[in-house]
């Protein structure tokens, strides 16, 4: 079985504002150039592309699933609101439909929330989205201001992953500005994670950009760690 394990998805415009759009937007212009050698304007991009990424009701996502030959993907929702302020649809609302569409294809689908642990009421999020809306992982995307190996922070999250026998996903590495806080997101802050959740499966997404061999460093550690205690 093939599983995309890393699918942002956006049911429509209002699940970002204006200003992260505006960034995207800047970044997909840079990035198209670069690798296809288009010479495209923003206003082009927005117009021929943004569109391409809102899926109500996952049929879009499914196509192309298809089409690629994945069989199923792991839904993310996306919280920037602490780097880009407020969306038009709150994040609990986002999480909610998002989750409603992966109940609805449940042999392609599985609901992944992205938390930022340090907004209000993070922590009671995360507990509806497990008890209500049926998440089955958890995503922490440590560029919007926080490491993942806070303990006021991030270890709540870990002890209802671990009781669930759940996986985290985090982002690991840089981003382009304006998310530019990427201190966070290096491979070193995993590793008091890992020692203090033994049992805790840790996804790194992206496996680490620029930092792969500090996160290929670390996994050599946690094998050697866990050999030297059988």
């Amino acid at each position: 079985m093939t599983i995309d394990i890393h699918c942002h998805f956006y049911r429509r415009k209002e699940f970002l504002n204006s200003t992260c759009w505006d960034a995207e937007v800047e970044y997909l212009t840079t990035d198209m150039a670069r690798i296809a050698g288009q010479a495209l304007t923003l206003d082009e991009v927005k117009r021929r592309f943004l569109p391409r990424w809102y899926d109500a009701d996952g049929s879009a996502n499914i196509k192309r699933m298809d089409e690629a030959g994945i069989d199923k993907a792991v839904l993310l929702s996306m919280d920037l609101t602490a780097v880009f302020g407020p969306f038009p649809i709150d994040v609990a609302t986002q999480n909610e439909e998002i989750a409603q569409v992966a109940r609805r294809h449940p042999d392609r689908f599985i609901f992944c929330p992205q938390i930022e642990p340090q907004s209000p009421g993070a922590l009671e999020l995360f507990d509806r989205c497990l008890d209500e809306w049926g998440a089955r992982a958890m995503k922490f995307y440590p560029i919007t201001g926080f490491a993942p190996d806070d303990e006021k922070l991030t270890y709540p999250f870990y002890e209802r992953l671990v009781a669930r026998k759940l996986p985290l996903i985090v982002h690991i590495g840089s981003e382009p500005n304006p998310l530019y806080k990427c201190e966070g997101a290096h491979p070193r802050h995993l590793d008091r994670v890992l020692a203090d959740f033994p049992k805790l499966t840790v996804i790194a997404a992206h496996f680490g950009l620029e930092w792969w061999r500090d996160l290929i460093m670390l996994g050599h550690e946690v094998t050697v760690f866990e050999a030297l205690h059988k």
